[in-house]
């Protein structure tokens, strides 16, 4: 076996080793931003939900106050906002590591 002296394996170790230790942070990153985009994703909604019904809820009344329709539609279109900036974000994010994951896999 040619090449396979241990002075070659020591000068590559440390390399790989440095890459290797790069992928995986990369991949606890993207897992751990993965994790939560599911739970913000699920209060997000569980929020406007409680928001919507409660304006539903105030419009059905005989008497609906209009301040506290307001704030809460108000409160609404703010929770939507985010709640799209985060789904764009997440699936930048996603894009990203797969066109990162291609260009790796041409190397």
């Amino acid at each position: 076996m040619r090449g396979c002296s241990s002075r070659t394996l020591a000068r590559n170790a440390p390399a790989d080793k440095a890459k290797a230790k790069e992928e995986a942070q990369r991949i606890q990153d993207l897992t751990y931003a993965k994790a939560g985009s599911k739970t913000r994703k699920n209060i997000y909604l569980a929020l406007m939900g409680v928001l919507a019904i409660v304006i539903a809820d105030s419009f059905l009344t005989s008497s609906p106050d209009w301040r506290k329709v307001a704030v809460l539609g108000a409160i609404l279109v703010g929770v939507i906002t985010q709640f799209i900036y985060e789904q764009r974000l997440a699936s930048d994010i996603e894009e990203a590591g797969k066109e990162q994951k291609d260009k790796d896999k041409e190397k």
